[in-house]
């Protein structure tokens, strides 16, 4: 069963989806160098102060990945030359105060 299928189905049984949080911004070293990524997540809002360089990316953490729950992850393509990890956020329980 295909992605859009799947989807169509839960919107059928009016449940919702869950929702994904931006954990981390990939920039590619070969589309980007190091001053042009950063401006590139400057100016489209997201934070850009902690930059990760790998082998063949620059990452930009947005938020703590142990804030998300576990297996949750996965990455999706923006546009060429830029992917984005996303996930599920935990709960929080808030306690009942007396």
């Amino acid at each position: 069963m295909t992605r859009k299928l799947r989807r169509r189905k839960l919107m059928k049984k009016k449940q919702k989806l869950p929702k994904t949080t931006l954990q981390t911004l990939i920039l590619s070293k070969s589309q980007f160098k190091k001053t042009t990524a950063r401006t590139w997540v400057r100016d489209r809002g997201f934070k850009f102060a902690k930059l990760d360089e790998k082998t063949n990316t620059y990452r930009f953490r947005q938020l703590d990945p142990k804030r998300f729950q576990k297996k949750s992850f996965r990455t999706i393509a923006i546009t060429k030359g830029v992917k984005a990890v996303i996930g599920r956020k935990k709960r929080i329980l808030k306690k009942k105060s007396k």
